[in-house]
């Protein structure tokens, strides 16, 4: 043991006394995270984005119910879906650099329903249903939007308490001097 670790302090110290170290060509020639080009889903990008307002939901064939639902969600607290925020529709298998999106379309907060944070390749983890700031941009993970359609009939809708009272505290009470 000691004599592996004679030979790699030699080894480190030859290595920090050069001025760089030369790379094969090609070594770091990959991607850790496969993330897409968010331009290439350029048709499920859609809105003005005036309030810089991310929403971040799971692609769905026919959905034109659910964006009626999600604008009446967002009205709740003054948001109007098209101008107010920024709608990307992910599939369950594609990520996407968020950091490079927020280069083209400021974002100061996020709403992912059911999309986890790493699938917009970010490397912090977020409860659920638990606003969190970052980088200057709140965050909030919640439920797919699906599942907060189907409890809508419901007589208890905790998941529809536990999101209004964040959309609250996010853009009714952040407001409030």
């Amino acid at each position: 043991m000691l004599r592996f670790y004679e030979s790699f302090k030699i080894k480190f110290q030859q290595i920090t006394q050069t001025q760089y170290l030369e790379l094969k060509p090609g070594l770091l020639d990959f991607q850790l995270f496969p993330l897409s080009d968010w331009r290439q889903l350029n048709e499920r990008l859609s809105g003005n984005n005036g309030r810089h307002v991310l929403l971040v939901t799971e692609l769905q064939q026919d959905d034109k119910e659910l964006m009626d639902f999600l604008g009446k969600i967002l009205s709740a607290v003054k948001l109007n879906i098209v101008e107010d925020t920024l709608l990307l529709k992910v599939t369950r298998s594609e990520n996407i650099s968020f950091s490079d999106l927020s280069r083209h379309h400021t974002a100061r907060h996020i709403l992912l329903f059911g999309i986890e944070p790493r699938q917009l390749g970010l490397h912090f983890s977020l409860p659920l249903n638990v606003p969190m700031s970052f980088g200057g941009s709140a965050f909030l993970y919640t439920f797919p939007l699906h599942s907060l359609f189907e409890e809508r009939t419901a007589d208890a809708r905790p998941k529809a308490a536990t999101l209004w009272k964040n959309l609250k505290r996010l853009f009714i009470d952040a407001e409030t001097p």
